[in-house]
């Protein structure tokens, strides 16, 4: 929030728009806040919070920190982020039950900026839970030697210009790159 053209009437029909589908878990893959954005508007993250409560899930609402919310005041982000009732998952785990399936949902912490610590996150995993894994940077998917089921990555933005090699997030551009949130419907196999 507080890029061009993302302010808080974007947030608030975004936040509308994935309620509507009545999601059983919701994962924010980071970069909540701007750095150095030409023509943002750095947003106190209480306004994003306050925007980000109002996101329902019943199994809980959970994030990992991006680059650009360590970047910022990622103390003002984990408490707006408390507030908000989303629990941040920095390398760890925690044992979620859905239609009597137990599964493992690990927070990984930023590569780019040091805060990934793998053997911390899969520190208290046990094999035979299904494993949903989440973190901002995909790089940490390069160096992570254990199992899991599924992984989910932030960082990206949407690949923002779809040129081979180019990219931007300092630069208020997208072409042929729409910003995206995902839904996700999975089902235990049958045997």
């Amino acid at each position: 929030m507080g890029s061009p053209h993302i302010d808080a009437d974007y947030v608030e029909n975004l936040v509308e728009r994935i309620n509507a589908y009545k999601p059983d878990i919701i994962l924010l893959g980071g970069d909540l806040t701007i750095d150095e954005v030409v023509g943002g508007t750095k947003i106190p993250f209480s306004e994003v919070s306050r925007l980000l409560k109002k996101l329902n899930a019943p199994l809980g609402k959970f994030a990992v920190l991006g680059n650009h919310d360590w970047w910022n005041d990622n103390e003002e982000i984990h408490k707006g982020l408390k507030e908000a009732d989303i629990e941040v998952l920095e390398n760890e785990l925690r044992l979620t039950t859905h239609k009597e399936t137990n599964f493992e949902l690990i927070g990984i912490g930023d590569h780019s900026t040091k805060h990934s610590d793998l053997e911390k996150a899969f520190a208290k995993t046990e094999t035979k839970n299904p494993k949903l894994v989440f973190m901002h940077d995909p790089a940490s998917l390069l160096e992570l030697k254990k199992d899991f089921n599924l992984a989910f990555a932030g960082h990206m933005h949407g690949g923002q210009v779809y040129i081979p090699g180019i990219g931007t997030s300092i630069l208020p551009v997208r072409f042929n790159a729409l910003p995206e949130f995902v839904i996700f419907d999975l089902k235990k196999p049958t045997l």
